[in-house]
């Protein structure tokens, strides 16, 4: 024992296992498993392994990887040697086997045991030993092969040149242009280092020492590259063996992976190099890459980088200003409240409506004057606040509280003024002062003030639409009446009825004045056919009425805005000027800095976005469409040209940045929006059913509270002082819009808008993903008004204030990361300026951008979705795509951002930190929560998996919680609605996951067959967001296109129902699936809390429930139910196996004696496949402590009992030939030769081909399940062989031996380890045993 520590202390510098454990950590049991197999402990002694964290499971796979990579150099050498030596040396005396014991005694032998037995315990520690090897050994082999074909390339060129020239090349005297010549002809072209690449990567991975254990893509998909694992009895022919897979290994890996690789990373470093400029490339591939890959998923979409931003702060300035408005709307609502109050006047009070309407009237009552060059309020007129204040005494309010009311409407104009202020002061205002002045004040009155009742919404039910008064009525008829009479027309009752019935069809909004217009009928007896358009914003100019052809009184005005059902609001005057006035400023603003920019990066000599010339734009916006237009851009203004000139007309550009430069940018799928069939019948459905799962179901509101504060987890935002923790969540809480428990100071407010212009808030991926749907559906209209309308104004008002609150649960966790981020920056910031990093503080101005810029790039934020992502939510596909592009992407940028930070002096404590929240975000923190609640309620890894053979596929690969309850029932926990990074590590964790079942269930298969699996699932659940049904699309399909199943199988009604049980039912499953307030879960969690059973007589647990406002929502399993279902698809397996060779052979064509055998082995194959998917089912529910006699019962109630025995013996059993398929085959092998006199190919099952059948069926009744199909039988001995050609397969043993397995060479006779027999329950021995086929 002595010797043996000595060993130990060699490799571990002097030191005992004790004296490592404050350095390894989690990773003590790797060195404590080490110093064990050193020691020789017996394996019944050996220390349990227990828990193995990723990290630990990672370096335990690099160190694997570490030894085993020039093992396997060496074993290589061993096996050439071999290959080489005489005939029928024994196995044991090859060099190879003279290796590995030498390497198994030794030190580095020990080490590397007791590290593999880590590295076995966990997936990740497999894959990663796998990766690390098939890495280094790949790019070792590519790199040397690149370097030989180059220093080949370049003697090549140099003795062509002396060839060719007959003599050796002399210097002259361009030697220097003639060496830059010689020093490109040496490199290697793209198809040539490609090449190298290849080969060079084939041969370096052929080096690996386990590539059985790894196996290739033919192991499981089949075909010429599938490895050869039957161990021969000589030396000779072991290595021939070993070289030949080695040779299939390197070969498949150099025609699939490494093109893939190499493809993936010549894409990836286009892009990175060519950056901007590979939009303007002449280039084909990079145009295709552009085009295809950056364009649809760029943030910035087509345009570039200084143009999107500018569009994005223009965005975020109007927002701003609609905030400003409501802040001022709910200062004037507190004011009313509390004069309500004092006065003791109800709100339901008619003078409380009319005291608005004052107040509108007042506010629009005196325009603003230019003084010293600055738009200023001079206040309102004498005889206006009289007459205000003659109105406050008639309702009984006093003259105090009527100038609080003034105050407020004087703040009102102030804040007006300072978007004015700003536009005036842009430079383009051609107007002079007072004209400036008249246009302002005439938009305020006339445009801003008004809605009409009429342009609302239809209701479903009739009584709930707007109708015009009898009275409203007869004003307008009277009117028209009046007109008619003076053209000379008299016009009956009809004809009157007749007209107000065509203005009411016909009325529509104008989109400048937002006032009603509608056409009329010239009536006159001289043109009865004409018709002009009658708009009555045009009665009003200046504040004055102006008559018209029509409208010739003001009592006419009065008629139509009566019959059109005017309401004048203060609160809609306010919004709707805030938002005219931030969206001229803020446009104003962006076209100023677009051409200043341009001028600038001109004089650089930098692409600009607009060029003074056209063909300076073509020079320069290379391959882009140029405007033709020979007067340039000439981009409109609300205000007329004669009033406003856009600072970029007679500029040329792209017609794509002029779409943008006019706001009017087209994204994907814009046509098919356009369609009103569409609209109706996929748009209008889809996005109601999701608004209906998610702002308007309490459960998701919960969810996304609690979903979004992992994004401060990820970024490091948490790893803080507790109590700035708490500070900043509480400052955050104060910022958002709406308020709601109070008022937030004006401080709160500044900080809100300043981050709305920053794009930092209201900016929910989901959230926008629905409203950008509702824009998509209502263009032109108020989307709100034109959808819940529909229904009354409740719905209406209940969806704004969810969809406040959906934004506000986002907004509170992006204001607390912006408030954390300024905090972090500042005191790095700090901490540099003392320690002499830097010389200046930088201005908090520039800090809170700078933080405002990370949030905006590490947490989703709609603003930053590029064309796919919006386009695509206007397919019938996919639902609420937006978030996991937007997750992909910032965690992306969070990673970036860490590596970028950490290489930074000044922020490299930021940076180390960021990385290690983002980490414990998307890994460790789920991977350390699910395996603590498993090791406390003592679940194995093996439960874990046997669990996962069990749940709905969009289950079985997340990331799960296994434990048991107080009551010892397994349930589960599906994570990925909870974790918000799934939609990243999902592709990882399925491989993960299912390495991890095929360890369990299939012990010795090579690690191929789960990495494919898991890719294969983890793919599907990436792209699924973006392909899967949408849920109105799902509904609609199971009902009708699925003809009331399900997708996954489930029926929803009996087919043999009487037609009112279907609809019945159809309706009910419909309402179910669409309805809103989270129906599904309300249900659930009312019958738990009644302690009522389930539609299946289910039993809900109230806290089971309760954890589904979070995600986290517990599900029991249950093994023999779940069986049941999965014999449904034994079944239905064994009926589809056995068409795979009773469908090609009875159809009736000509089929070879050699196509019936091998459709029947395919068959058989496949056959045999469904009987070991059912075996691990079997499997699994006894780990899942499912009873023998239960699985007994189940089996034999489902007529499988036979099966069930022969799957417990691991035997298997074919298809057998009835003699119905005999008798038909032979049928129509009789009319074929009957039809076709001259055929000399037998065809159909004749007697020879029978007796061929028959012997492949009683061979397969000798077939092991525990044994591969492929090496126990095969079809070459089977298949009738041509004159003169011998067979090269041997005769297949009746009992072939098993493989022999190396990892095996140590077992007992009872078939276990006594780690196994110790370890194991009984369950898991059988399952072993059966694998080994000793059971």
């Amino acid at each position: 024992m002595a010797d043996k520590d000595d060993k130990f202390n060699t490799i571990f510098g002097n030191q005992t296992i004790d004296a490592f454990v404050p350095f390894l950590g989690s990773q003590e049991k790797v060195a404590r498993r080490i110093k064990e197999r050193i020691e020789g402990v017996p394996e019944k002694d050996l220390t349990e392994i227990g828990y193995i964290d990723p990290y630990t499971a990672v370096v335990s796979g690099v160190l694997d990887a570490t030894i085993k990579i020039p093992k396997g150099v060496v074993s290589l050498g061993a096996e050439i040697i071999d290959a080489l030596r005489e005939e029928n040396v024994p196995i044991d005396e090859s060099y190879v086997a003279r290796l590995e014991k030498y390497f198994d005694d030794s030190v580095l032998g020990k080490i590397q045991q007791g590290n593999e037995d880590i590295v076995k315990e966990t997936a990740i520690g497999k894959l990663t030993s796998a990766f690390a090897q098939l890495y280094a050994l790949g790019r070792v082999g590519a790199s040397a092969t690149v370097k030989a074909a180059t220093k080949a390339k370049k003697i090549y060129n140099k003795y062509a040149t002396a060839a060719k020239a007959n003599k050796v090349a002399r210097a002259g005297g361009n030697v220097t242009k003639a060496g830059i010549r010689a020093k490109d002809l040496n490199k290697l072209t793209g198809l040539q280092n490609f090449a190298a690449i290849t080969l060079g990567g084939a041969s370096g991975t052929a080096m690996i020492a386990d590539i059985e254990g790894i196996g290739t893509f033919g192991d499981v998909l089949g075909g010429p590259s599938a490895l050869d694992r039957e161990e021969r009895k000589t030396t000779e022919d072991e290595a021939a063996r070993r070289l030949w897979n080695r040779l299939k290994f390197g070969v498949e890996g150099a025609a699939i992976s490494v093109p893939i690789a190499y493809g993936i990373n010549t894409v990836a470093k286009r892009i990175a190099n060519a950056g901007k400029k590979l939009k303007y490339s002449d280039d084909q591939l990079d145009q295709w890459i552009n085009k295809y890959i950056v364009e649809p998923f760029a943030p910035s979409g087509k345009k570039s980088q200084q143009l999107f931003e500018g569009v994005k702060r223009v965005e975020g300035e109007m927002s701003a200003g609609q905030v400003t408005a409501k802040d001022l709307i709910m200062d004037i609502d507190q004011t009313l409240y509390k004069i309500a109050k004092e006065s003791g006047i109800s709100n339901n009070n008619p003078s409380v409506k009319r005291l608005v309407g004052r107040l509108d009237e007042l506010l629009t009552s005196t325009d603003d004057i230019i003084s010293k060059g600055k738009v200023t309020f001079p206040g309102f007129k004498p005889e206006k606040i009289t007459e205000f204040n003659k109105f406050l005494d008639e309702i009984g309010v006093s003259k105090k509280q009527g100038e609080e009311l003034i105050k407020e409407m004087f703040k009102v104009r102030n804040k007006f003024n300072i978007f004015k202020n700003s536009l005036l002061q842009g430079g383009n205002i051609n107007a002079a002062n007072k004209e400036f002045m008249n246009i302002m004040s005439e938009r305020m009155r006339n445009i801003f003030t008004s809605e009409y009742k009429i342009f609302e919404g239809k209701s479903i039910l009739p009584f709930l639409n707007y109708k015009p008064t009898e009275s409203a009525i007869n004003g307008v008829k009277a009117v028209f009446d009046k007109y008619a009479r003076q053209n000379g027309i008299k016009l009956s009752p009809q004809d009157l009825d007749d007209i107000i019935t065509d203005v009411t069809n016909n009325v529509k909004m104008n989109p400048l004045t937002k006032t009603p217009e509608f056409p009329m009928t010239v009536l006159s007896v001289l043109d009865d056919n004409a018709t002009q358009i009658i708009n009555i914003a045009d009665n009003v100019k200046g504040g004055q009425f102006k008559p018209t052809t029509l409208i010739q009184a003001q009592d006419d005005l009065r008629a139509f805005n009566k019959f059109f059902g005017q309401k004048r609001d203060l609160r809609n005057t306010i919004i709707n000027t805030m938002s005219d006035l931030a969206a001229l400023t803020a446009k104003d603003k962006f076209y100023n800095n677009i051409y200043k920019q341009s001028q600038a990066l001109i004089e650089s000599g930098e692409r600009a976005i607009v060029y003074p010339t056209r063909t300076e734009a073509i020079r320069n916006l290379r391959n882009q469409n140029i405007i033709a237009d020979k007067q340039g851009l000439q981009l409109k203004s609300p205000l007329g040209e004669s009033t406003y000139t856009n600072p970029l007309n007679g500029q040329f550009t792209s017609q794509e940045w002029k779409d943008a430069l006019q706001f009017s940018e087209k994204i994907m799928f814009d046509d098919l929006a356009k369609s009103t069939v569409y609209k109706n019948l996929v748009l209008i459905p889809k996005g109601l059913t999701q608004i209906s799962k998610t702002i308007l179901g309490p459960f998701t509101h919960a969810r996304n509270f609690f979903t979004a504060s992992q994004f401060a987890l990820g970024t490091g935002n948490l790893f803080k002082d507790p109590r700035k923790i708490v500070s900043n969540f509480k400052q955050a809480f104060n910022t958002i819009q709406p308020q709601l428990l109070y008022r937030n100071t004006p401080k709160d407010q500044a900080l809100y808008k300043f981050l709305l212009e920053e794009q930092v808030v209201s900016s929910s991926a989901t959230a926008r993903d629905i409203s950008g749907l509702l824009d998509d559906i209502g263009k032109g209209g108020d989307v709100y008004m034109r959808l819940f309308g529909k229904f009354g104004k409740g719905l209406k008002k209940l969806y704004e204030k969810a969809a406040d609150l959906y934004v506000a649960e986002d907004d509170i966790w992006k204001t607390y990361n912006f408030l954390s981020e300024f905090d972090t920056y500042k005191n790095a910031y700090a901490n540099a300026l003392k320690t002499g990093k830097i010389n200046r503080m930088p201005a908090d101005l520039t800090i809170a951008k700078e933080a405002a810029n990370i949030v905006r790039n590490t947490v989703p934020n709609y603003g930053y979705i590029g064309p796919f992502g919006q386009g695509s939510r206007r397919l019938p596909f996919g639902n609420f795509v937006s978030f996991p592009i937007e997750v992909t992407r910032t965690a992306a940028n969070i990673a970036e951002l860490g590596l970028k930070e950490y290489r930074n002096p000044i922020f490299r404590a930021v940076g180390a930190k960021r990385l290690l929240g983002f980490t414990t975000a998307i890994g460790t923190a789920p991977k350390m929560a699910s395996a603590m609640l498993a090791g406390a309620y003592g679940v194995t890894k093996a439960t874990a998996a046997a669990v996962r053979e069990f749940l709905p596929s969009f289950s079985e690969d997340s990331t799960l919680f296994v434990y048991k309850d107080e009551n010892g029932d397994i349930k589960y926990i599906d994570t990925s609605g909870a974790m918000v990074y799934d939609t990243v590590v999902n592709p990882i964790q399925s491989v993960v996951a299912n390495v991890e079942r095929e360890r369990v269930f299939n012990e010795d298969d090579p690690l191929i067959k789960g990495v494919l699996k898991g890719l294969a699932g983890g793919i599907g659940r990436f792209i699924s967001p973006y392909v899967n049904e949408s849920i109105y699309l799902n509904t609609i399909n199971n009902l009708f296109v699925r003809n009331g199943r399900t997708a996954q199988g489930r029926r929803l009604w009996n087919p043999e129902a009487p037609w009112g049980e279907k609809i019945k039912e159809a309706v009910k499953y419909a309402l179910t699936e669409v309805a809103p307030l989270s129906y599904k879960q309300m249900e659930r969690l009312r019958l738990a809390g009644f302690d009522l059973p389930g539609p299946r007589g289910e039993k809900y647990e109230l806290k089971d429930e309760l954890a589904g406002l979070y995600g986290m929502r517990p599900i029991k399993v249950d093994p023999i139910k779940s069986l049941n279902y999965k014999i449904n698809d034994f079944k239905s397996g064994i009926r589809n196996t056995r068409s795979l060779f009773t469908s090609p052979v009875l159809k009736g064509g000509l089929m070879k004696q050699e196509d019936i055998i091998e459709r029947y082995y395919v068959a058989n194959q496949q056959r045999f496949k469904t009987f070991l998917d059912m075996q691990r089912k079997i499997e699994a529910a006894e780990i899942l402590n499912a009873k023998n006699v239960d699985l007994v019962k189940l089996f034999g109630k489902r007529q499988e009992s036979k099966n069930f025995a022969l799957i417990q013996r691991d035997k298997f059993s074919p298809f057998k030939l009835t003699k119905d398929t005999i008798r038909e085959s032979k049928r129509q092998a009789d009319l074929i030769n009957e039809n076709f006199d001259d055929l000399q190919i037998p065809t159909g099952i004749d007697r020879s081909t029978l007796n061929i059948l028959f012997k492949m069926q009683r061979d397969m009744y000798r077939l092991k399940l525990n044994k591969d199909f492929n090496q126990q039988i095969k079809l070459e001995d089977y298949l009738p062989k041509k004159p003169g050609q011998q067979s090269n397969v041997a005769p297949l043993p009746l009992q072939p031996m098993p493989n022999v397995n190396p990892g095996l060479a140590q077992i007992p006779q009872g078939g276990l380890t006594p780690t196994e027999n110790a370890l194991l329950s009984d369950a898991e021995k059988q399952i072993r045993l059966r694998q080994r086929g000793l059971a």
